[in-house]
């Protein structure tokens, strides 16, 4: 499985020019998927299968990670299992099914007419020179 993360980390700088950050998140998010299924035995992109992929999920769901990290582990998956099946590296794409979890957006806090009136009588910071 290392090779073809590798393989994939040259495709996302030199094709799809991703930054070195989100190259890491990547990385990071398939070395955690790595380790997950070399502990069941899995340790070639050929032999993953959804119900892996699938328990992995559920794993991340299990040990609290915040739904916005799940989102973006499936999205480094679904990426790297769709570069594996165009590439031929696997003959099906496994990941194409994944669902992320809704992530409800919270809304923006409003302020109160009083905080508004402390905020407007707040002093400007100007100097007035005469």
């Amino acid at each position: 499985m290392e090779g073809a993360i590798a393989a994939f980390m040259v495709y996302l700088e030199e094709v799809k020019r991703k930054s070195v950050s989100t190259r890491q998140a990547y990385r990071c998010d398939l070395c955690k998927l790595q380790d997950f299924l070399g502990g069941f035995g899995v340790s070639r992109v050929e032999e993953v299968s959804l119900t892996n992929l699938n328990s992995y999920i559920l794993h991340l769901e299990k040990n609290c990670f915040a739904q916005t990290t799940i989102s973006r582990n499936i999205a480094s998956i679904k990426a790297f299992y769709h570069f594996l099946f165009r590439e031929k590296w696997v003959t099906e794409d496994v990941a194409e099914d994944l669902k992320a979890p809704r992530i409800e957006k919270q809304m923006p806090e409003i302020l109160t007419a009083e905080e508004v009136d402390r905020l407007l009588s707040q002093p400007s910071g100007e100097l007035h020179k005469e």
